[in-house]
This record gives structure tokens, C-alpha cells and sequence, in this order.
């Protein structure tokens, strides 16, 4: 491609995004023009067949479609949304049942809400939303010229999801399903142990008492609560003090025993 050819379509797409603010100005900007210097002519066969190589792939036709024929300022609740979930299973409701498509891409219903709704939404964070969104859509995998891609319809659940989010915007959640309780029963005369806050508690009282007043290892510590009739593991007391020093109840010094590294702990 020439010089001329070349300023002409950046002068073209420029003219295109004129009245847009940014950033959508700047993205709108290179869309354009990556499809202006992609753009091939339609040519004719040997056989009179019309073959046009500037077909369109799969995400931009039916967005192109419907951006083009969705009149915004009849959707007054898409600007009082700010999740990607809510603006998504609008945009599939928008679509389905005022334009007669049932399913969009991610990168579909990005399209719109930048270009025709003026909202940012990367079709990344859309893709996380819908992948998340359980039984309010339905997935399925369709061919793309881009490769494949997942396309999402909205179910009856969704759009009671809508419904309840129109009376009520931002205030409509949608909660994973709970994890079902389990009881655990303790065998008959056996107490609950609360061994971590019991330790806790324990190597607390060695705090208060001075006896980290001088760097001790856990080893020590260790021995120090056996002799008081709390024998522990090695591995819950340095958890234990690790907790501590986080919570900067003690403090942690690195030494150096018999040509190795241990940790000693003491007061603050």
C-alpha cells in the first residue's frame, strides 16, 4: 500500500471517532483502522461467482448488527450498573428478546456496551463474569474465524435475575451455594480440643512472665511447656510463634548454631 492510500484510511478512521471521548476514542480508532488496511475487494470468479473477502468475522457481524439498531437512551437501568455480570446479561436479554439473537460472545457483548453504550468493558472481564454466573446462562462453543469461542445465551433464571435487579440496581446479589454443614459429634466424655488457641494462649503466658525477656529458641520454648504439663509438637509451637511475631507480640531473630541458621525468639 502507497503513502496516499495509507494517510487516506487514517484520515478515514480519524473522521470516524471524532465526536468519541477517550479512552473508548483511541480503541474505536485502532478497530477501524486495522479493518480498513485488512479490507480485501470483492472479486468475481470464472464461474460469475461474487466472492467478497471483506466478510466479517463471527464476533464483530452480529455486534456491528445490533449496534447499529439498539437505541441506548431506551435502557436507562444499563447506566446504573457497575458489575460486568449485570451488563452482560443485559446486553444477552437486550438481544434475545428485542432483537431476536439468543447468545452472544464476550467479545460481542464488549463490542456494544463500548461502542453503544459509551461503557468500558474488556471482553476479558466479561468472559470471568459469565463464567462465573452459574445457571443464570447457558455455554456453548461456537467456530469462529479467530478460532473457537464460547457463546452464551441467558436463561429464564437470568432474566428473573433482571427483574429483581430493575426494581432494586447494584443491590442484587448472587451468593454460591453454601457448603452443607457438618456437625462434628465428640465421642461421650471427650471435650473439644481448642488446641491453637490454647497454645497460643500458653506461650502468651511465657511472654508475660519474662521468660522471652532473653532470645530463646523453639526448642526451649518447647521444653519449657512440657515442664509445665503442656507437651507439644515442635510444628504448632513454631506456627504458634510465627502468629505472634506477625501480630509484633515478639520478635524474631535469625543466629547462626553450630554453622547453621535457626531463628530465636524474644520480647519486643
Amino acid at each position: 500500500m502507497d503513502t496516499e492510500k495509507l494517510k487516506e484510511k487514517v484520515d478515514a478512521a480519524k473522521e470516524s471517532v471524532k465526536d468519541l471521548e477517550e479512552p473508548l476514542k483511541s480503541k474505536a480508532f485502532e478497530m477501524i483502522l486495522s479493518k480498513l488496511l485488512n479490507e480485501k475487494p470483492i472479486i468475481t470468479t470464472q464461474n460469475s461467482e461474487v466472492v467478497n473477502y471483506s466478510e466479517k468475522p463471527y464476533e464483530e457481524d452480529i455486534a456491528d448488527k445490533l449496534t447499529d439498531i439498539i437505541d441506548s437512551t431506551s435502557y436507562p437501568l444499563m447506566y446504573k450498573l457497575n458489575r460486568a455480570l449485570d451488563l452482560a446479561l443485559y446486553i444477552l436479554y437486550i438481544a434475545k428478546n428485542e432483537h431476536d439473537e439468543d447468545g452472544l460472545t464476550p467479545s460481542q457483548v464488549s463490542k456494544i456496551l463500548s461502542i453503544k453504550f459509551r461503557i468500558p468493558a474488556s471482553p476479558n472481564s466479561i468472559s470471568m463474569a459469565l463464567m462465573k454466573a452459574g445457571n443464570l446462562v447457558d455455554r456453548r462453543t461456537v467456530n469462529t474465524m479467530g478460532g473457537a469461542a464460547y457463546k452464551y445465551r441467558i436463561m429464564h433464571a437470568g432474566e428473573e435475575y433482571l427483574k429483581n435487579l430493575e426494581q432494586n440496581p447494584n443491590k442484587v446479589t448472587i451468593h454460591p451455594p453454601k457448603r452443607k454443614n457438618v456437625k462434628i459429634v465428640a465421642h461421650k466424655n471427650e471435650q473439644p480440643k481448642k488446641v491453637k488457641e490454647g497454645l497460643k494462649q500458653r506461650v502468651s503466658e511465657l511472654i508475660n512472665e519474662g521468660f522471652l525477656a532473653q532470645p530463646k529458641e523453639v526448642r526451649e520454648i518447647r521444653e519449657e511447656l512440657a515442664t509445665r504439663g503442656y507437651p507439644y509438637n515442635i510444628d504448632p509451637i513454631r506456627t504458634a510463634l510465627f502468629r505472634l511475631v506477625r501480630s509484633k507480640a515478639i520478635r524474631r531473630i535469625k543466629d547462626i548454631k553450630d554453622g547453621q541458621a535457626i531463628y530465636k525468639y524474644c520480647n519486643i
